[in-house]
């Protein structure tokens, strides 16, 4: 597979912005396998893109696989945009209610 730099776009004919709408649509069926796999191939294609890193996460935690959740959140960078404070909220919810980890959910906190 090709991709055409800087347009998202691959010689398959669906672009990066469509897989991640498709996996974010996945996602609010609560078809957590769809959503990852979809978010995947986004970041497949243009390495590091913080709502597909999103979705991803929160796919992975609806599969109930906190480990990767977190570390999907974790690959999103803290440069304190909109994505990337849901990224840390939504770790920290899930350090402190799913594993009880309360310093580790502060931290994502702050």
């Amino acid at each position: 597979m090709i991709l055409l730099t800087g347009t998202g776009i691959s010689c398959s004919g669906i672009s990066s912005e469509k897989l991640l709408i498709q996996a974010k649509v996945a996602l609010a069926k609560g078809d957590y396998a769809t959503a990852e796999r979809e978010a995947l191939k986004v970041l497949d294609r243009l390495g590091t893109h913080g709502e597909a890193l999103l979705v991803a996460g929160q796919a992975a935690a609806g599969l109930g696989d906190l480990t990767k959740a977190l570390q999907y959140f974790d690959r999103i960078s803290d440069d304190k945009t909109q994505i990337a404070v849901q990224a840390r909220f939504m770790a920290g919810d899930l350090l402190l209610l799913k594993s009880h980890e309360l310093t580790r959910a502060e931290q994502q906190y702050q």
